[in-house]
């Protein structure tokens, strides 16, 4: 399994202890390190990180691609050429989440905008699901996360 944009590698760890060998790989080289200290030495054999562009074709082939939060700050432009990139790469399927673009979500990003330290919080883009089904025949929304001002799906390509 191939972890894009693992961050501090909680996923990583969790497939990992599930019996999955996971390549885990973060733009950030703190994260990585923060990984690699955090990692349970009962899965170090299965378990390797990278810091790195996740889209690079150096890290192979793989199951599964998981991509968690790692394409919401794309444009839908951008997010349909990585996800066709990494396709090539994975032998079943990838998860990653979207942003759902809605007119409820959209007023919370704005209402977000107006808090102190606004510039502080990474910005997102949210995505129609309807929209990126024209790119992927085969993708389909396997659930969705609503807490606050935090609402993404998890959606599926299969091979």
């Amino acid at each position: 399994i191939l972890d894009a944009g693992c961050g501090t590698g909680q996923l990583t760890f969790e497939l990992a202890l599930r019996g999955a060998n996971v390549i885990g790989v973060d733009i950030s080289e703190k994260l990585i390190s923060i990984a690699e200290e955090r990692c349970p030495t009962n899965i170090v054999d299965k378990v390797s990180f990278y810091q790195g562009d996740m889209l690079d074709k150096q890290y192979g082939s793989f199951d599964y691609i998981i991509l968690m939060d790692s394409l919401i700050h794309y444009s839908e432009t951008d997010m349909v050429k990585a996800l066709n990139e990494l396709s090539g790469r994975a032998h079943q399927k990838i998860c990653f989440t979207i942003v759902p673009k809605s007119l409820l979500l959209s007023a919370k990003l704005m209402m977000g905008q107006c808090f102190p330290n606004a510039d502080k919080s990474p910005d997102v883009i949210p995505v129609k699901e309807k929209s990126l089904a024209l790119n992927f025949s085969n993708l389909k929304k396997i659930s969705s996360i609503r807490t606050g001002f935090y609402a993404a799906d998890v959606m599926e390509i299969s091979k």
